[in-house]
């Protein structure tokens, strides 16, 4: 049987911090003498890189135990034939002498891998207990003098609001997810206000991104696994190598670097792709050139079909504003994560205001946003899709009630205003949004107008009437005492 037990390092975290002679990688699964560890992985799997510093801290415990174990990581793109038993990834089989024990998959706790392994080799749970004791207790913490310094590597600084124990929680188990790759810490001390304004961030709590040039706030949601997401994407290399197999694969707008000599492609795009990395993913692939010549072009993988940059690749400015661009897909579902890309860009918006359940509305706006982008690397507008169920209060304050039917809307960045209108009964989505379009284009689009809810609509009324009432009311008692006098 294979001797295996799936973990979630990569392979390079791996290799940097155990012994070389116990992992390597294999697509052959040779039996070894005692424990071994197999890795059955793909590159990009979040689940597999959570569960890295746990099953680090179980080799280590094993190894200081005096037990041998050898760890084997088997990629299982690479490695299809030798993965073809294994259903899911990460998946975790504990083996001896060649014979497998016991096998799971998934993410799982520090605990119930430990529970796993005890379980089926025996080994006492003390042996990890000493392990577990290193385990970060508090998050790390920064005053403002720490801001006078660099901040080296990537950094996420807690603003702390009034008391929140989820949200410490939530960092306390990503800064131990990530091995104190990610420094994860809290801003101490007072003028909390000053600092934190010095970057954008005025309301409390907020959360302060740092990573060798890259400054950004995050402004997703405050759960352990759309934190952990994005810190996974925050610690991942942002220009790896791309097979042919995995481009054919690609789904999302991705940007690919076709290159002869790594050296000219390391220098002329790695540190475009890391300031980016948070918006659009760089791959790089090595090809073939004719002698005496030297291949360097830059293309986006959308909407299946490749189209190249055609600008110079060394002008830094155009490369990325281009790059900025075209990684919008055809419509941008409106998060937190892309507000801000979105609505202060430089391209028009046109979105579609919808509850989620409209999908037939959804489908046909795709279908305009794809017939706009098609042939091109980008449109001229960024299209995007808002849930007003998922943000009821921004739908409301910008586009008042809207009943049951879904509204098209355009926003321009530069004036930061809203235009349109509501669509006509029985009107089609593609005529909707054309007409609007060939309008705006014309800038004929009128500022769009919310309608006010009905019942301020019958307070108005009411008021109104009573105006009136009290009016005649007070016309006629003059009239009468006028008689009356007279």
């Amino acid at each position: 049987m294979k001797a295996t037990i799936i973990i979630a390092l990569s392979c390079t975290l791996l290799l940097s911090q155990l012994a070389a002679a116990r992992i390597y990688d294999s697509c052959k699964i040779v039996p070894t003498n005692g424990l071994s560890i197999t890795k059955y992985y793909r590159k990009n799997c979040i689940h597999c890189q959570r569960i890295a510093p746990k099953i680090e801290q179980i080799i280590h415990s094993i190894e200081k135990s005096g037990e041998q174990i050898t760890g084997i990581m088997v990629d299982t793109e690479a490695c299809p034939q030798d993965a073809a038993e294994i259903g899911a990834i990460p998946t975790i089989v504990v083996s001896r002498d060649g014979k497998e024990l016991q096998r799971t998959s998934g993410d799982k706790t520090y605990e119930e891998l430990v529970k796993t392994i005890t379980s089926a080799t025996g080994l006492s749970p003390a042996i990890f207990s000493e392990e577990k004791t290193s385990i970060a207790k508090n998050i790390l913490t920064v005053t403002k003098e720490d801001f006078f310094s660099k901040f080296s590597g990537p950094w996420v600084v807690y603003f702390e609001g009034e008391r929140n124990s989820a949200i410490d929680q939530i960092l306390l188990q990503a800064y131990r997810t990530f091995n104190q790759e990610i420094h994860i810490a809290k801003y101490i001390g007072p003028d909390k206000e000053i600092v934190a304004g010095r970057y954008y961030i005025y309301d409390f709590p907020g959360i302060l991104v740092m990573y060798d040039g890259i400054l950004m706030r995050y402004n997703g949601e405050m759960t352990l696994s759309s934190f952990t997401d994005f810190c996974t994407r925050l610690a991942s290399p942002s220009f790896s190598e791309i097979t042919p197999e995995e481009v054919a694969n690609i789904a999302h707008p991705t940007f690919v670097v076709f290159y002869s000599d790594a050296i000219v492609a390391n220098r002329t795009f790695r540190r475009i792709a890391h300031d980016l990395k948070m918006n659009a993913q760089t791959y790089k692939m090595k090809v073939e050139a004719k002698e005496g010549e030297s291949v360097l072009r830059l293309a986006v993988f959308k909407n299946g079909s490749k189209f190249y940059y055609e600008g110079d690749v060394h002008d830094e400015g155009a490369v990325r504003e281009w790059l900025f661009h075209a990684h919008f897909p055809n419509i941008s579902k409106l998060t937190m994560d892309n507000f801000y890309s979105i609505f202060h860009g430089l391209k028009p918006v046109v979105s579609i205001v919808a509850d989620g359940g409209n999908t037939r509305e959804i489908e046909e706006f795709e279908e305009v946003a794809l017939e706009r982008n098609k042939g091109s690397s980008s449109s001229p507008y960024v299209f995007s899709y808002i849930d007003k169920k998922e943000y009821p209060k921004f739908t409301e304050t910008n586009f008042g009630l809207l009943h049951g039917k879904p509204l098209v809307v355009l926003f321009d960045p530069e004036k930061q205003i809203f235009y349109g209108r509501r669509n006509a009964k029985n009107e089609s989505i593609d005529k909707y949004v054309q007409e609007q379009l060939r309008e705006f284009e014309a800038k004929a689009l009128p500022k769009y107008a919310k309608e006010k809810p009905k019942s301020y609509k019958l307070v108005l009324g009411g008021g109104i009437i009573i105006f009136v009432i009290g009016c005649a009311v007070k016309a006629a008692l003059s009239t009468r005492r006028k008689v009356l006098l007279e």
